[in-house]
């Protein structure tokens, strides 16, 4: 040995065994530290390579935890932002795909619906067309061009009704916004359906306390006049409609049957209506109005008719 040149054998082997279990313990040591330091590095890696397994299979609930503030700690964070941020990204997309699919079913029962509105008159035009171009009585001729006039009349409402609709609904009409005393826009519509209320001997109670309301003047109008002339529809003869203002509310109130609490729940959507002779979209065009304006507006069953109200 070079250390030792001037030592036999003899005494380096002495000196080894002298020496053995200090070394042996150094050893052991060194082993000790090197297991442990490798546990405590190794231990986190192997966590991490897991969670990113977990993650790339698509679970996201779980969390690791970060016990140091060294660049182990730093990656663990990372990763756990990581997985936060994936799960909000995929949480958002379902959202959004259930909102596609609840909209393209909106889309197709509105289609369905509104080719179930025009068959029928497009079938009465198309019949009587056939009819006047084989009949001699002038007569009949016009009768039968009164009624695809009628029913002209009937689809070119629905069209109109269903092109406001859509404008409202897209959210790109800008409100032309004023004051409005409610008492009086209210006033020239009920006097509008004077003859509708004689017809069925309907009594008129009007409660106003000069309300005034900020809106589209237009448009609020188009509320109330539908309205009041669902009420008309639904009073029965002999009947009465309350119309109340206060608060910067409008309330209308009519005698009659109660709505099915099953159609009370739909009865704003596209084509819910009882009346034969209407588009069943004059109810949702009240709602895209409220809405735009921000009001809260609804229907329900009173004790002896039904309520509309909204209010600003």
């Amino acid at each position: 040995m070079a250390c030792y040149p001037d030592l036999n054998k003899n005494i380096f082997f002495e000196y080894l065994n002298d020496n053995i279990y200090s070394y042996l313990l150094s050893i052991s040591f060194v082993i000790l530290i090197s297991f442990i330091a490798s546990k405590i590095i190794t231990k986190p890696i192997k966590l991490i390579e897991q969670r990113t397994k977990e993650i790339t299979n698509g679970d996201f609930t779980k969390q690791l935890p970060i016990k140091s503030n060294d660049e182990l700690g730093s990656l663990i964070n990372n990763i756990n932002i990581m997985n936060n941020t994936i799960k909000a990204n995929i949480d958002s997309l379902n959202e959004n795909i259930v909102k596609i699919k609840k909209l393209e079913n909106t889309r197709k029962d509105f289609i369905a619906n509104f080719t179930h509105e025009i068959k029928t008159p497009l079938a009465i035009i198309n019949g009587y067309s056939e009819l006047i171009e084989d009949c001699d009585d002038n007569i009949k001729k016009e009768k039968y061009l009164s009624i695809i006039n009628e029913q002209t009349k009937k689809i070119n409402s629905l069209v109109l009704a269903m092109l406001e609709l859509s404008k409202l609904e897209s959210s790109h009409v800008e409100l032309k916004l004023e004051k409005i005393n409610l008492g009086e826009l209210v006033t020239p519509i009920i006097d509008n359906l004077t003859y509708l209320l004689k017809i069925k001997k309907i009594k008129i109670e009007f409660y106003d306390d000069e309300s005034i309301i900020i809106g589209d003047k237009f448009k609020i109008e188009m509320v109330i006049n539908n309205y009041l002339t669902n009420a008309i529809k639904h009073t029965n003869n002999l009947g009465t409609i309350k119309v109340i203002i206060k608060d910067k509310a409008l309330i209308i109130e009519n005698t009659g049957s109660h709505i099915n609490n099953d159609k009370l729940e739909n009865i704003w959507m596209s084509f819910i209506k009882d009346d034969p002779d209407g588009t069943g979209l004059g109810l949702a065009i009240c709602k895209a109005i409220l809405d735009l304006h921000q009001f809260r507006y609804g229907a329900m069953n009173i004790e002896n008719g039904v309520r509309f109200y909204f209010n600003a």
